[in-house]
């Protein structure tokens, strides 16, 4: 079984999420031809992969899930449990740094290769 396999049978939505977004197949069978669909063990598991697969695949004109309210994919989160709620502290104005700049980053570029760097170790008893 691939890794998709395994988070959809052991029910780790947030994992099954994050390969999907970085391509994983969810069209793929395992050898003996489970599909991910028949894998799950949770309603919240099987309506996720059921809407997703249908999103692939295409909606008719006349299908009533083809219009639908976007509330986030954090809907499917179980309540429980999340792994990172990377919305619980966004920075705001009061962040700043006493000059006003707050995580600046200064790059270089140039055409010349950077110059040549040397560690010398020196050993004092050879003089």
């Amino acid at each position: 079984p691939r890794p998709i396999h395994d988070a959809v049978e052991n029910d780790h939505l947030e994992i099954v999420r994050l390969l999907l977004s970085y391509g994983a197949d969810p069209t793929l069978a395992t050898y003996s031809g489970r599909t991910i669909v028949k894998m799950t063990h949770s309603e919240l598991m099987e309506t996720f992969l059921t809407e997703y697969l249908t999103d692939l695949q295409g909606r008719s004109v006349d299908d009533p899930g083809l219009y639908w309210d976007f509330y986030g994919s954090s809907v499917c989160d179980p309540k429980d449990e999340s792994g990172f709620d990377i919305l619980a502290n966004p920075p705001g104005p009061g962040d700043e740094d006493e000059d006003g700049f707050s995580d600046v980053f200064e790059f270089e570029f140039s055409d010349e290769p950077p110059l040549p760097c040397y560690n010398i170790q020196v050993c004092l008893s050879q003089g």
